[in-house]
């Protein structure tokens, strides 16, 4: 059976008014594709909704990287950022349109609309599904073609960059003309787009000494950075003289940090750890903070929680041995995870160093571990309340 023949005619005000009521009650996730045409209402219309959301929303948004769409490529990019802002989680990635308008709430019920969706137009195929089969297969198309495409490409540099793009239009109608066109833009876009700058994840250890080398007792990182709301790490006093955002060469650096703590071998490590803190971190970048996890470990990973970088580095005036912070906003977990559930999520067997770049789809399966594991956990503790209630004698007169 076809689409067409699966769908119902609906005119563009009935969609969109169950696609937003849906948006309302949507409790935990949000997938959506770019509706084409909509443009600015659209967005205008879902920033208000999950302006009043009281918990963050996991929002995938999968966006068609057509150049010759302008106007859609521009709103949904200004939409994004807002969206973060807001609070909720939002991950995006440049690639093919499906060919409809897809909208997945909670994983439980999803709207597709096909046809076109611009203001000019009345009337589209639409359909409302709330069955947990037809869901699942929609679920699982969409994140196949969100795990083909380019994940994170930062939407000021998008924008900057369709700005400039030189993106010559056909002069001739033909349709020899109109081919070559198109091949063009499918062969330079995505090339371009890959060498965007991109949102970095990144796993932290925040009571790992970034050179390796012994620390004085009583450094706690992890609770300095609950304290201050900031990413820091084991930085011994050396850091104070580094001008925060440029990096020493290599050679430099190497001398003085033999020269200072003789005991230090890994360079490399070193050297790496201050350049993925100083220069490869950006604002807007994930971090997850974890404890432990050696290659043999077989006991449960520590899982604090994880934030935003805020703002760039810059000195922190404190006794706590971190000269070079960032500015953060720490969402805590405090959970103990499986640790072959963790290298799973991550694709690393172990975290030996103090900050790992990872993938953005590692950095979403993490914390999908962890929220499945607070989840439970509630649900444990939800199961022992109400054992002990059952078990326990209510007192004569409790009642009345």
């Amino acid at each position: 059976m076809t689409m067409a023949n699966q769908l119902e005619i609906k005119s563009k005000n009935d969609w969109l008014s169950w696609a937003f009521e849906r948006l309302q009650s949507a409790a935990r996730s949000v997938r959506l594709s770019v509706p084409r045409g909509m443009g600015e209402s659209f967005w205008n219309r879902f920033l208000e909704i999950a302006m009043y959301k009281k918990r963050g929303l996991a929002i995938t948004v999968l966006v068609d990287p057509d150049p010759t769409t302008p106007d859609d490529l521009f709103h949904v990019l200004r939409a994004l950022p807002e969206l973060e802002a807001l609070g909720h989680e939002v991950s995006w990635a440049a690639a093919a349109d499906l060919g409809y308008f897809l909208m997945i709430i909670d994983e439980a019920n999803a709207i597709v609309v096909a046809g076109n969706l611009s203001e000019g137009v009345d009337l589209c195929f639409s359909e409302y599904i709330d069955t947990g089969e037809r869901v699942s297969e929609l679920r699982k198309a969409f994140d196949r073609r969100i795990a083909d495409g380019i994940w994170g490409i930062d939407p000021e540099a998008w924008k900057e960059w369709l700005h400039h793009a030189s993106l010559r239009k056909p002069t001739k109608s033909s349709i020899r003309q109109v081919e070559k066109a198109q091949k063009r833009l499918k062969y330079i876009v995505p090339k371009a787009l890959k060498k965007l700058p991109k949102r970095n994840c990144w796993l932290l250890k925040p009571r790992d000494s970034a050179f390796g080398v012994p620390e004085p007792p009583g450094i706690h990182h992890w609770r300095e950075c609950v304290k201050h709301d900031i990413i820091c790490m084991g930085w011994p006093n050396y850091t104070r003289t580094v001008s925060p955002g440029n990096l020493p060469k290599k050679d430099s650096f190497a001398r003085q940090i033999r020269n200072a703590y003789p005991d230090v071998t890994n360079f490399n490590r070193a050297f790496a750890t201050l350049r993925h803190f100083q220069v490869d971190m950006n604002i807007n970048d994930r971090v997850a903070a974890i404890e432990g996890w050696s290659y043999q470990q077989r006991t449960l990973v520590r899982f604090h929680g994880w934030t935003r970088v805020l703002d760039n580095p810059e000195q922190h005036e404190g006794d706590n041995g971190c000269g070079l912070i960032r500015q953060a906003n720490w969402q805590r977990y405090e959970l103990d995870l499986p640790v072959d559930a963790v290298r799973e999520a991550t694709g690393l067997q172990s975290s030996t160093h103090p900050i790992h770049r990872i993938s953005d789809g590692a950095f979403r399966r993490l914390i999908a571990l962890a929220e499945e594991i607070r989840r439970n956990k509630g649900d444990l503790q939800l199961v022992l309340d109400l054992t002990v209630m059952n078990n326990t004698p209510v007192p004569n007169g409790l009642f009345g």
